[in-house]
């Protein structure tokens, strides 16, 4: 992985999303991704419009400055411009 998330990384069992400080949306996409080798966060399932701005935000707090979304289920135009909106650069 290009970034490490340790919050994630340190989390003790049990714990749930809200204790490590992570939405769990990034969460997934961060755990899912490592154990699939990729160098990205990859959103491969859902993202409801109305947790995109948390999703950044935890995005900055983080330090996860990229990630890749796989998922076929988003409104990847409705993404790409709430990203342009927010200060992120969305790639193709």
């Amino acid at each position: 992985m290009k970034y490490t998330i340790e919050a994630i990384e340190n989390a003790k069992p049990g714990m749930r999303w809200e204790e490590i400080g992570c939405h769990w949306t990034l969460g997934q996409a961060y755990l899912y991704s490592k154990e699939a080798g990729n160098d990205l966060p990859n959103f491969a399932e859902v993202i409801w419009d109305y947790d995109i701005e948390a999703i950044l935000a935890d995005c900055r707090k983080l330090g996860v400055k990229e990630f890749t979304i796989s998922s076929t289920f988003s409104k990847r135009h409705y993404i790409r411009h709430h990203l342009q909106g927010l200060s992120y650069s969305p790639v193709a």
